[in-house]
């Protein structure tokens, strides 16, 4: 997919690019850009679980103790939508840092010839391309992320009622499957 039009094919198939990769950069080049999501999922699983968990308390009736299938997409569709502003800008930083040195991304993107890490990564498009920079692609991210979340946990909440016995409560499901 990072092979530009405007080139001739580098590669026949994903084994031979694979290995070119792996002969002309190394081993640890195939972690490139891994550092910012990794660092970011402890956030984002925080602003999921807490925005989930605190939307399902304020749109339950008082006194029932079961989410509705709709209370759980709704809160797992705000959850998306709230951890999406993280999301987005750390796959942004993760794709740049891996497009780095290919084709024309490398002369506009990358003005340093040094190899960047993500903090440099985040200098270099706030430089260039402002707060917007940052935001590139957050559209898309939103079309992913909202709707996910809100089958997920609409998913996920269907099936620990599946699993409810009578006279069980769901925070007993929910921790003995956590």
């Amino acid at each position: 997919q990072t092979q530009a039009a405007y080139s001739s094919v580098k590669y026949k198939n994903g084994l031979q690019c694979f290995f070119h990769i792996i002969r002309t950069e190394s081993l640890l080049c195939l972690y490139k850009g891994l550092a910012s999501p990794l660092l970011g999922q402890a956030v984002i699983n925080a602003i999921i679980f807490s925005t989930q968990g605190n939307m399902i308390k304020s749109l339950q009736a008082q006194g029932t103790t079961l989410p509705t299938v709709k209370n759980s997409f709704i809160s797992g569709c705000v959850a998306g939508f709230f951890q999406a502003f993280i999301c987005g800008p750390l796959e942004l930083i993760k794709i740049r840092l891996q497009m780095q040195n290919i084709g024309l991304e490398s002369q506009t993107i990358f003005s340093d010839s040094k190899k960047l890490t993500p903090w440099s990564c985040v200098r270099n498009i706030l430089r260039q391309e402002g707060i917007k920079g940052l935001c590139c692609g957050l559209g898309s991210t939103f079309l992913r992320e909202v709707p996910s979340f809100g089958v997920y946990f609409a998913t996920y909440d269907s099936l620990c009622k599946l699993e409810l016995k009578e006279g069980q409560r769901i925070d007993e499901i929910y921790s003995s499957i956590h």
